[in-house]
């Protein structure tokens, strides 16, 4: 008695995730888009079963500059390309220059921890560099140790100096031990030596205003702050204590004027904060505050 099949026997596997396009080779080199490309071809190979469809894969993940370098074979119909590899050949001809391997080799020579703006990188983030321009630029695993060891900053390595012999030589153990040593001194904040009071900044600096480049003269922090000052509490006593002598203000105590005419007036009205004579007048009645405030502590 026959049997029907099930009913997914025949189901195709799921399509990988999308492959980005490649257009100039800049942001999405050569090397990356046919190592997606071979990828798909090796996961979905049930959904690339003929040469057209590897083809039809192929332009359709290409734009732009790609897509120019193709087009009148691909179009053709008389020298149209014959199977997928012999697009990929002549993709790479325009993209490959020949020497890859040495320029990766040389960005791999030049490769250091913590530096070319990355003070704070950690120890991951600088193990997937390195072993990515390791394997591009070629350099055997066996010298992977070594190479990595003299790449890490002084200061990591003189932190762990002291266990590398239980490494025996194993670029897998001192990858394990130094992840888990770098984790740890994060928790620790050992890469911040700096206090945080110390760290954060309380001054603020008005770099976009006009008058900022203009030189000025110091003034008190209460005349540029607030244009109403309050009464001094000083001036209350006073006016209470000894009463002044005959002739001189009552407001500071002071001869030659009377009280409306006194400098002091000046704290208990709005003041122009751009009138260079406002700013004078209360420089000099600040004086004579203070000059008020020390006779009554004589006579006091």
């Amino acid at each position: 008695m026959r049997t029907e099949d099930p009913p997914n026997r025949y189901k195709k596997s799921t399509i990988s995730e999308k492959i980005l396009p490649l257009s100039d080779g800049v942001e999405h080199t050569f090397l990356q888009w046919s190592a997606s490309i071979r990828d798909r071809l090796v996961v979905n190979e049930d959904h690339y079963l003929t040469d057209v469809s590897r083809r039809a894969l192929i332009w359709g993940t290409m734009t732009g500059l790609a897509k120019t370098y193709l087009e009148p074979q691909y179009l053709s119909t008389t020298h149209g390309f014959r199977s997928a590899e012999e697009m990929m050949d002549l993709l790479g001809s325009y993209y490959l220059t020949g020497n890859e391997t040495e320029q990766a080799r040389n960005l791999f020579d030049d490769l250091q921890m913590g530096e070319k703006g990355h003070a704070s990188e950690t120890f991951p983030e600088f193990k997937a560099c390195f072993q990515s321009a390791a394997i591009t630029g070629q350099v055997s695993e066996s010298e992977w140790f070594q190479y990595m060891w003299n790449k890490l900053t002084p200061q990591f390595r003189s932190r762990v100096v002291i266990i590398k012999n239980q490494w025996n030589g194993e670029y897998q153990t001192m990858v394990r031990e130094l992840t888990a040593f770098d984790q740890e001194r994060r928790q620790n904040n050992e890469l911040n030596p700096l206090p945080a009071l110390a760290r954060t900044s309380t001054c603020t600096t008005d770099t976009a205003s006009p008058s900022a480049s203009k030189p000025t003269r110091a003034t008190s922090a209460l005349f540029t702050r607030t244009a109403f000052l309050p009464k001094p509490a000083i001036l209350e006593r006073v006016r209470t204590a000894v009463p002044a002598p005959s002739g001189n203000c009552f407001k500071c105590g002071k001869p030659g004027h009377f009280q409306d005419k006194c400098p002091l007036n000046a704290t208990i009205k709005e003041m122009d904060r751009n009138d260079p004579e406002a700013e004078e007048q209360w420089e000099e009645a600040m004086e004579l505050q203070s000059d008020a405030s020390l006779k009554e502590n004589d006579e006091a």
